[in-house]
């Protein structure tokens, strides 16, 4: 029972390390690349697929 609990234990220490992943300086590159990406991927299906078709049922 009390192997249980030091792994227990253990695993709680690893998983209070300080801050949030989202704030961490170190990966502000990827992070805003991987938004303009997905930004721009989101626009592309708007502009191109979603609204055409919508204005398409609108004008019927």
């Amino acid at each position: 029972m009390a192997s249980n609990t030091t792994e227990a234990a253990g695993h709680a220490a690893d998983a209070s390390a300080p801050g949030m992943p989202q704030l961490d300086f170190s990966t502000f590159g990827n992070q805003i690349f991987w938004l303009v990406v997905t930004l721009v991927v989101i626009y592309l299906i708007l502009s191109r697929i979603a609204l055409p078709r919508i204005a398409a049922v609108l004008a019927e």
